[in-house]
């Protein structure tokens, strides 16, 4: 896949996804929207308008129908998109077995990224604890003492 379709592929994404959540925004809380929905609805519809017309324009200007047409038939048909034949082949050869050790180092690196993030968290929020804790002790007016 060249660096076009792959372009056309990502705007075809965002063109679901911004229509997908315009009409999440008029349909949340059993049908009834509030203004706020209202107006981020009609934002992301025309975003995912304009990103129709970029599409278009973009298609016309590479000259290429057939592409866009293709990936098109990609999105829309996901029996097209079979694996590769990595993941029907030998369970022992070395391209398996490599795109295995991908896999597990890529979740790995998510895990540690997301345990950093957790414990960055717990961090402000023992931070915050402690300086809430101080400034309602300084806070306190303290009583006179009659002697």
């Amino acid at each position: 896949m060249n660096i076009r379709n792959f372009h056309i592929f990502f705007i075809l994404i965002s063109i679901i996804t911004a229509l997908g959540f315009g009409f999440w925004c008029f349909f949340t809380e059993a049908g009834v929207a509030e203004d706020g929905s209202k107006i981020m609805g009609t934002i992301s519809f025309l975003i995912g308008v304009t990103l129709v017309i970029y599409a278009v324009k973009f298609v016309q200007k590479t000259d290429r129908l057939g592409s866009f047409l293709a990936v098109v038939g990609v999105v829309g048909l996901p029996r097209w998109a079979e694996a590769c034949a990595v993941c029907f082949g030998n369970p022992d050869a070395p391209e398996t077995r490599g795109a295995s050790s991908a896999i597990l180092f890529l979740l790995v690196i998510t895990l540690g990224v997301l345990i950093c993030m957790a414990t960055f968290f717990f961090y402000l929020m023992k931070t915050a604890r402690a300086a809430n804790t101080v400034d309602t002790a300084s806070s306190q007016p303290e009583k006179e003492r009659v002697f």
